[in-house]
Order: structure tokens, then sequence, then C-alpha cells
């Protein structure tokens, strides 16, 4: 089992691979829902990055972040959970901070386990990450080591991915298309208010 000390350095590569990637930046992801391009959109915010660690701790989230970054996060700060799951979640949470730039699956959270609460799932059949909706979009609120389509009502490919700055209007450029699946001049077709590529 691991121990708290033993996550602290893969907690603070993480969050350098967070900071590098996610945060302060909204996601766009486009699936193909039987015929139809459908988008979810989802926004990346530094505090968000704790719940993904699956760590019990008294600190507050973005506290928690900057001292994971700055090398400060001690062992005596947070704890591991008895049943494992933070150490599931640190198994592959290196993965989930690069996803944006990688072909993923997204779908309707199941409702299967008893203590998850999300609401929408993206990820591969190894690793996936949680979305909680809130008043404007999506959020970030777990990370799992497990095959998205075990967990989903329906799981569909994600055929173009999209980054941004959080703040900015528009999106420029996809991080990832799906050639075989989408041309570029539909995603401008079907995502014309949100892309300007």
């Amino acid at each position: 089992m691991m121990t708290a000390k033993q996550a602290v350095p893969i907690i603070r590569r993480c969050a350098q691979l967070y900071e590098a990637n996610l945060a302060e930046t909204s996601i766009l992801f486009v699936s193909e829902e039987n015929g139809t391009l459908c988008s979810c959109e989802a926004e990346f915010n530094r505090h968000n990055f704790m719940h993904l660690t699956g760590v019990d701790c008294n600190l507050n989230p973005g506290e928690f972040y900057y001292r994971a970054l700055r090398n400060a996060l001690k062992p005596s700060a947070f704890r591991m959970k008895q049943d494992q799951t933070t150490e599931q979640k640190l198994s592959i949470l290196a993965e989930l901070m690069q996803f944006h730039n990688k072909a993923c699956i997204i779908g309707e959270y199941d409702g299967s386990r008893m203590n998850l609460q999300t609401d929408v799932l993206a990820g591969t059949v190894r690793s996936v990450l949680g979305f909680i909706k809130t008043q404007r979009l999506y959020v970030p609120n777990t990370a799992l080591k497990e095959d998205i389509r075990n967990i989903t009502k329906k799981a569909y490919p994600v055929v173009a991915i999209f980054k941004k700055p959080r703040l900015a209007k528009t999106y420029g450029a996809p991080s990832f298309v799906n050639h075989k699946r989408v041309s570029l001049d539909a995603l401008r077709s079907a995502l014309s208010e949100k892309v300007d590529f």
C-alpha cells in the first residue's frame, strides 16, 4: 500500500503536468453520437486538481495545489484513503493530465457506483476523468482507473478536442482530430459559434 510520503512526488509531478496542460483552460470535446456531432465543454481551474488525486486533506484545494507545485507539500498535510482509491487515482493521473491530445471516449455516467457522484466521463479503456455540471460548464471532479465503457450509459467516440485559455471567447485549431471520422469543414460548420480556425 502506498504511503503519503511515496505519494508526494507523484502528486507534485501531476500538479506540474496539470499546470502545463490544463490549468485555467477550457476543453471542448466533440463526439459523434448516432451520426450527429455533439459537444461538451469543460473548464479546468487550479482548485479542481486536489479532487482528482483522491486524498483527504485539511488544506483548501487552492493551497494544496500551490504547495504541490512549489514542492512544499508535506506528507502530514493529507491522508491516503484506506480503500486504496487514492493509490489507484495516482497510478493513472499523469496520463490523464495529457489526455487533451489523444483520442478518447465520452459518455454519461450510468450511476453504477454507490460512492461516485459525477455526470459525464471522458477517457479511455484504462483511465477516466469525471465531470460534474456547474451553472455554466462541466468541471473535473474525479479520476478513475477504469474502462470508460463499463461505467457509461453509452460510450461515444470523441472525434475532435479543442483547447483554449479559460477566458478566451473562441477555440482555435483542434488539439486532436480523428480525420477518418470528421472533416475540419464539418467541425467549423457544427461549431461555428465556438471555434475560429
